[in-house]
């Protein structure tokens, strides 16, 4: 006999068994997007200075709709955000409930990917109300073309300089960005392109502003102008020596015709102008002032110094925790002929105590060297290269053989020998090829202490038959650092 279903009170409460049953799994359903687990799920946020960007599920199709985590504490009731009113039992740790708008916007940093030229697309994690941060590597005067694609409607493309990891935007607005797109509509694409005012690390920022939605967006770079030229990851400065000047006379520069030439290939390079007589305590203040503004100036985080002679020395303190302590902002020093460890002329000292009694005249006497060192040690935070040089005598043919045609320049002539009377060796007509050594050297080269800064007029082949090259050897040194990564 067939069991017809029958309405009776009996059977009222089964029903209502059934009706919670299939209403618990439609709720389940909405809350577990395909491939993510419980709405409780919170990823991370990764902090600005974090190398490297949350793994990329693989079976991830970039379009779950994943519920943000709890902004605020709930005091019992939730009020205005459409969901029902909770029952008093409410803790403030409820993860299921999804803002209505976002509140802030955390840095998800990404220094360990960062977009490079070549066009090939990169995936990469969205996570809700964050600021996907991106780094870029640009020359001066360069035309980039930033394209996305996958991005939640309404999200937008900024590129700032690189101070943007410094910004503290609770203290103040952030400035304008060098370059902004629209905003994103529903088919989820943007483009934009920028020139690069100043060479070094950019900033490319998507702020997704969808409190629900968590993808995964595709990025590209492709450079479109003037894409032949290079430059290193951070401004490079320049550090002159003793009685160094920006300028002589309005007719020569200390770094004589090299500067022009960085900034052609699409470097930034500046350069400092210290007291050109001074002790390097008061030297390196100085420099410091001067570097701190061209940081401003490009938004560059950090700096590469190149030094030449006692600058190398004014470098040491201004990045040393036991002088000005900057070594968060000194990304590099490399020293050109810098005496490290002192001259070795006799009666340095005494000579240097009698100058001090009418002028500051800077020591640079083994004792005084060996306190230097002992006080401005090398900060953790910078890295630390350097260059010797040495040249030959006028009478000392079979040295002139050897280098190529080197001969210290008539002026170093006197010192060359004393350098060598006072035990300190091959030179190059002050800085022994031993005191120039500190960090990692990178190696001696004929040429006298002029010739490495192109000093005097140092005359273009075929008229310059000595075998250094300055111009040359600065552009290798700008390679030398893209590089290595500074």
């Amino acid at each position: 006999m067939t069991r017809a279903f029958r309405s009776s009170t009996n059977g009222l409460p089964l029903l209502l068994l059934l009706v919670g049953v299939a209403t618990g799994l439609i709720s389940a359903c909405a809350d577990d997007g395909p491939g993510r687990g419980s709405g409780s799920d919170t990823p991370d946020v990764v902090e600005a200075g974090d190398v490297g960007g949350d793994a990329v599920d693989p079976g991830d199709t970039g379009d779950d709709v994943v519920p943000p985590p709890d902004v605020g504490s709930d005091s019992g009731a939730d009020a205005g955000t459409g969901e029902d009113a909770d029952a008093g039992t409410d803790t403030g740790t409820d993860t299921g409930t999804t803002p209505s708008r976002c509140d802030s916007f955390p840095i998800q940093a990404r220094f360990g990917d960062e977009i490079e030229e070549g066009g090939a697309w990169v995936s990469h994690n969205f996570l809700r109300c964050v600021r996907s941060a991106h780094v870029m590597v640009v020359p001066r005067g360069t035309t980039w073309s930033i394209e996305a694609e996958r991005l939640p409607p309404g999200t937008r493309i900024d590129v700032y300089p690189s101070f943007y990891f410094d910004y503290e935007e609770e203290l103040a607005p952030l400035p304008a960005p060098l370059a902004s797109s629209g905003a994103a509509t529903i088919n989820g694409r943007l483009s934009l392109e920028f020139t690069g005012l100043y060479g070094g690390e950019h900033v490319v920022v998507l702020t997704n502003p969808d409190p629900r939605r968590q993808t995964v967006y595709e990025i590209r770079a492709d450079c479109v102008g003037e894409c032949q030229r290079v430059t290193t990851r951070y401004p490079i400065v320049l550090i002159h020596g003793f009685l160094g000047l920006d300028n002589y006379f309005g007719l020569l520069d200390y770094w004589h015709d090299m500067i022009p030439a960085m900034r052609a290939r699409g470097t930034e390079v500046f350069n400092t102008a210290a007291d050109p007589i001074n002790s390097s305590q008061v030297r390196s203040a100085q420099h410091w002032e001067q570097i701190d503004g061209f940081r401003t100036t490009t938004g560059a985080r950090r700096v590469n110094l190149i030094a030449h002679s006692q600058g190398g020395l004014d470098s040491r303190i201004i990045a040393s925790p036991g002088g000005l302590d900057h070594g968060d902002r000194i990304a590099s020093i490399t020293t050109i002929a810098t005496p490290h460890g002192g001259v070795e002329i006799p009666l340095l000292e005494l000579i240097s105590d009698l100058a001090n009694a009418i002028f500051a005249f800077p020591d640079f006497s083994q004792r005084t060297a060996a306190e230097f060192n002992a006080q401005y040690v090398d900060s953790p935070q910078t890295r630390y290269w350097s260059w010797s040089f040495r040249t030959c005598a006028s009478i000392d043919i079979i040295c002139r053989v050897n280098s190529g045609g080197e001969v210290v320049d008539s002026l170093l002539s006197v010192f060359h020998a004393l350098v060598i009377l006072g035990g300190g060796g091959d030179n190059d007509g002050l800085v022994s090829v031993s005191s120039a050594r500190w960090g990692e050297h990178l190696g001696t080269r004929w040429a006298d202490h002029m010739d490495e800064i192109g000093q005097i007029a140092d005359p273009r082949p075929p008229l310059h038959t000595e075998p250094f090259r300055h111009r040359d050897f600065y552009q290798a040194e700008i390679d030398r650092l893209i590089a290595a990564g500074y």
